[in-house]
């Protein structure tokens, strides 16, 4: 059975990930939670074996933003505060994947080389699921930035708006974008919740709404898939 959870502020973890204790409770089985140590890039680690998990329970964590697995009894979970959370699955072949999706893990292939990673593993009709993140309405962008984008592929255009608030700012959609790759190789069955995480104080932590209020401590949620 694949099961998959987007958690906000009702399920607190440190961020040094070692007291699982709480996340545990949410998620109501017993099976050892992988981490990585995210770093906004664009490697997979693929836990293919009991030792590969015991690596992943422990504080010295493989740097990486993508996990897949076809172990049983196995959860891969990733934290994000803005940035996507990611969650893949092959029922069929009972294989997952989890993934976190910066602009900047995006732009270097960090969604392509997921789902190479679960292809590898045997998986042949995967789901993606987009998780609670930063939504256009809320993601205001410099040119600079705007620019960039353009320059890596005009068509990248599709994926900002004119801030109607500021004549030299830009809103980007990121969702959008992962779902444009997503797309380009083959993968359509996409769910999507829609939820924005700045816009959500109540439920959900948010980098940018905390570097806007001054608060230093912006908090994590948690996203994790579980193959039991």
């Amino acid at each position: 059975m694949i099961t998959t959870n987007f958690f906000g502020k009702n399920c607190h973890i440190e961020r040094d990930l070692n007291d699982k204790t709480n996340l545990q409770q949410f998620l109501n089985n017993n099976s050892p939670i992988c981490f990585v140590n995210q770093v906004h890039s664009n490697n997979v680690v693929s836990i293919t074996n009991q030792q590969q998990i015991l690596t992943h329970q422990v504080s010295s964590l493989p740097k990486a933003d993508a996990m897949v697995s076809n172990q049983p009894n196995i959860t891969l979970a990733i934290v994000t505060a803005d940035c996507i959370p990611l969650l893949f699955f092959d029922t069929k072949k009972q294989i997952i994947g989890a993934t976190h999706a910066g602009f900047r893990g995006a732009k270097s292939g960090i969604v392509e080389n997921t789902v190479i990673a679960m292809q590898q593993l045997g998986a042949k009709n995967i789901t993606a699921c987009l998780g609670p993140c930063i939504r256009q309405q809320s993601y205001q962008v410099s040119n600079d930035f705007y620019i960039d984008f353009l320059q890596e592929n005009s068509q990248n255009e599709q994926f900002f708006v004119a801030d109607p608030n500021n004549q030299h700012k830009f809103l980007f959609d990121l969702p959008l974008y992962i779902k444009h790759k997503l797309k380009k190789i083959a993968i359509t069955d996409i769910i999507d919740n829609h939820i924005d995480t700045y816009s959500n104080p109540e439920l959900y932590h948010s980098y940018r709404r905390a570097t806007h209020l001054a608060v230093s401590d912006y908090g994590r949620n948690i996203s994790a898939i579980s193959l039991c």
